[in-house]
């Protein structure tokens, strides 16, 4: 078992509110110099920027595929490729790190009804997670790379796979479990789809 989990303030702030990393801000696109359709039939625009020093640089920003079935190709083999990474072994090592890391720091939820809203309410929640973590263990217990993803769901054998099982849910919790899940899903059918443009790239 893992044990030495700390904050990194030493437990000094227990404000409701406190920093969370924050995305790089990017330099505005500039002109197109080119577009290049690759292999696979995706389309990418190669733009002009002035990074902070002044300097030119250049970015490329995905702009779709040819067909979507390209698409879908596309996306089967990044799937395929995650799965081969996720399935390669980690050691005690890197899974004690990864733990460490997941709790250092308040972070973002990145899907569902709670998208952009911070895990936890404070560092004491956050701290209380890390233990409840590390003394209980659920079914998904690994020793391979998708640990490393997210050390809340997973549990590791030697890390975080506590002696405590947790318990089983009672039948008011089921029939709440339920009903929630009946809301959210209708207000997600409820909600408009909206266009979305990706204005990420990759520095070179």
């Amino acid at each position: 078992m893992y044990g030495g989990f700390q904050d990194q303030d030493g437990g000094a702030s227990r404000r409701q509110t406190w920093p969370v990393r924050a995305s790089k801000p990017k330099a505005p696109l500039g002109r197109v110099l080119e577009s290049r359709v690759l292999a696979n039939g995706m389309n990418l625009d190669i733009h002009e920027v002035v990074k902070k020093d002044g300097t030119m640089g250049r970015r490329l920003v995905f702009k779709g595929y040819n067909s979507p079935e390209q698409g879908a190709a596309a996306a089967e083999h990044a799937r395929a490729k995650r799965m081969e990474n996720d399935a390669k072994p980690i050691t005690a090592e890197q899974a004690a790190n990864a733990f460490k890391k997941f709790y250092a720091r308040n972070r973002l939820v990145r899907k569902g009804n709670d998208k952009g809203k911070l895990m936890w309410a404070s560092p004491r929640g956050r701290k209380q997670a890390a233990t409840y973590d590390l003394n209980h263990t659920n079914k998904k217990v690994t020793n391979t790379a998708r640990y490393m993803r997210r050390p809340d769901i997973y549990d590791y054998p030697t890390t975080d796979a506590g002696s405590k099982i947790r318990k089983a849910l009672t039948t008011k919790q089921l029939n709440n479990l339920a009903a929630g899940r009946a809301v959210r899903a209708r207000n997600v059918a409820a909600r408009k789809p909206a266009a979305a443009v990706q204005a990420g790239g990759y520095w070179w």
